[in-house]
């Protein structure tokens, strides 16, 4: 009950330091927490964003329809151990008002002292689907994930929501379904807050495969839009 009380504090305080709109704010709704919804990133438009400190994920606009990124998460600064790197390419488009679909490729390795990259390669499609616009919206995407070097793939699927709030803060949701099992399943739900220059993103992770305990792993991370500023008022 404590708990539910300080989330719902948190909340409340976020709320009310985002009623100035005085300034404008950078706002890029491509993407929730993890994963992504089918709006594009314009072209010249980038985002950078950090979560629990070592997901690393930089995203930039090609042309208005096509944005490329890649990320890493970096293992090496623990006495070398090989760290995962991926590269991204997404296409999205708007259908009719309030409809947007998206598809993209993705491949991942590892990198790092006596690792053969050749050996652990990943690769994966998505098609994803967005209804709404940009402050209130839903997205469905699903995902085809396979190793170049054994056979097999892993088919999975995540639901997202954004809902404003307040101008300047966003409630999310994400839920995801990893695997033929409850224990690949999870939840994340939280906020996004905007500030000049930064966003924040915070929020509470419930994973199924906990099981009887109800563990609920505290979530936070950053955003750095550049190369566009968005009114909160817009």
């Amino acid at each position: 009950m404590k708990k539910l009380v300080l989330i719902s504090f948190l909340f409340f305080y976020a709320g009310l330091i985002a009623q100035d709109t005085g300034d404008e704010y950078q706002f890029t709704p491509s993407d929730y927490f993890i994963t992504q919804s089918s709006f594009s990133l314009p072209k010249g438009v980038g985002r950078y964003s950090n979560s629990w400190i070592l997901f690393n994920d930089f995203h930039y606009g090609i042309t208005n329809n096509i944005s490329a990124g890649v990320g890493m998460i970096p293992l090496f600064f623990f006495a070398g151990t090989p760290s995962p790197i991926w590269l991204k390419v997404k296409g999205a488009v708007k259908v009719i008002d309030y409809v947007h679909v998206s598809g993209g490729l993705s491949f991942f390795t590892m990198l790092g002292k006596d690792v053969d990259p050749t050996k652990i390669n990943l690769f994966g499609g998505t098609l994803g689907l967005t209804l709404g616009n940009e402050s209130y919206n839903f997205s469905v995407n699903v995902y085809d994930l396979f190793n170049l070097n054994v056979e097999g793939n892993v088919l999975f699927y995540t639901l997202s929501g954004r809902a404003r709030i307040t101008p300047r803060t966003f409630l999310m949701a994400e839920f995801s379904d990893i695997g033929e099992d409850i224990e690949g399943m999870f939840i994340l739900f939280g906020g996004e807050t905007l500030f000049k220059n930064i966003n924040l993103d915070y929020g509470l992770a419930y994973p199924f495969a906990s099981g009887e305990e109800f563990l609920l792993i505290p979530y936070l991370g950053v955003k750095l839009p550049v190369g566009i500023k968005k009114s909160a008022k817009e």
